[in-house]
C-alpha cells in the first residue's frame, strides 16, 4: 500500500514527521517500544489520518518534473531515482593549452642579431728610441747622418772627446769616450747639454766608471726642436775627487 500512495502525500507525512518530532521533545521517550511517534502512518492504521492532514497544509509550489509524472503515471520506479539521472551535464573545461611560443613566433618576436665587425685592438706603440747604450750605439752608426768629429779635453790623466754626432729616429745623439791614465778609476757623476748657452733637457746611457788605463764609451741624446740653430755644448762632471768638469763644443749643423 505504501508503495502505490501518492508522492505529494508521502512529502506531506513525511514534513508533518520531522515537525512532530521537533515539537514532541522529551515525550517520544516514554512511548512503548515499537510505537511510532508523530503522524506516521501504517500498513494497520491506514491512510486516511495522513491524508485529512495533508489537505489541511498550504500547498507546496514546487511540482515533480515532468519526467517524474509521466514515471510515477506509469508506475515504473520512484521520481527521486529517475531525477537522479536527470542532472545536467557540465561541460568541463578544456586544460589550458601551455602558452609554449612556436619557433616562428620567437623569430618573428626576436630579429636575429646583426654580427658585428671585430675590430682588432691597435698594435703597440713600438719605441722610437733604443733603450741601451749598445742599441743606440749601433743604431747611430747605421744611421745616414752620422758624422765623425774629433773633440778632445784632458784633465790630468783623464781625457774627454767626442767621437760622432748624428739622429736616431726624432732624437739628436752625441757619442762621447773616456780615457784614463790615472793610477785611480775615474768616476762619472753626470752629462749635462746647453744650446745657445742655456742647459736643455737631455738621457744618458753608457757606463758611469772608468778603470785605470782603460778608455769607455757612452751616449748622450736630446731632441732636435731643442738644439735647432744653435751652438750646442756637452759637459762631463767628475763624480768625487777634484769634481772636474770637462766641456766640448760640438761642431755640427744642428
Amino acid at each position: 500500500m505504501i508503495a502505490q500512495t501518492n508522492p505529494l502525500i508521502t512529502a506531506a507525512a513525511v514534513t508533518l514527521a520531522v515537525i512532530g518530532s521537533s515539537m514532541a521533545g522529551t515525550s517520544r521517550m516514554e512511548m512503548s517500544p515499537g510505537q511510532l511517534s508523530g503522524v506516521l502512518y501504517s500498513v494497520s492504521a491506514g491512510t486516511q489520518t495522513a491524508r485529512n492532514m495533508a489537505a489541511s497544509m498550504p500547498k507546496i509550489g514546487i511540482a515533480p518534473d515532468p519526467t517524474a509524472r509521466r514515471a510515477v503515471a506509469s508506475g515504473g520506479g520512484s521520481p527521486s531515482r529517475i531525477r537522479s539521472h536527470k542532472r545536467s551535464k557540465r561541460q568541463v573545461p578544456k586544460a589550458a593549452e601551455p602558452l609554449v611560443p612556436t619557433v616562428a613566433a620567437v623569430a618573428a618576436a626576436d630579429p636575429a642579431p646583426v654580427a658585428v665587425p671585430a675590430v682588432a685592438p691597435p698594435p703597440a706603440p713600438k719605441p722610437t728610441f733604443p733603450p741601451t747604450f749598445a742599441e743606440i750605439d749601433d743604431a747611430l752608426r747605421a744611421s745616414s747622418t752620422v758624422q765623425a768629429i774629433n773633440f778632445r779635453i784632458k784633465k790630468g790623466g783623464v781625457s774627454f772627446r767626442l767621437t760622432q754626432v748624428g739622429r736616431v729616429g726624432d732624437r739628436y745623439v752625441i757619442r762621447y769616450a773616456i780615457a784614463n791614465e790615472e793610477s785611480s778609476p775615474f768616476f762619472l757623476s753626470i752629462v749635462n747639454v746647453a744650446a745657445g748657452g742655456k742647459p736643455i733637457l737631455s738621457e744618458t746611457a753608457g757606463t758611469y766608471s772608468c778603470p785605470t788605463g782603460q778608455e769607455v764609451y757612452g751616449v748622450v741624446h736630446f731632441s732636435p726642436a731643442a738644439v735647432a740653430g744653435k751652438n750646442v755644448v756637452v759637459e762631463l762632471v767628475q763624480c768625487g775627487g777634484e769634481h772636474r768638469r770637462f766641456s766640448l763644443t760640438a761642431d755640427y749643423a744642428f
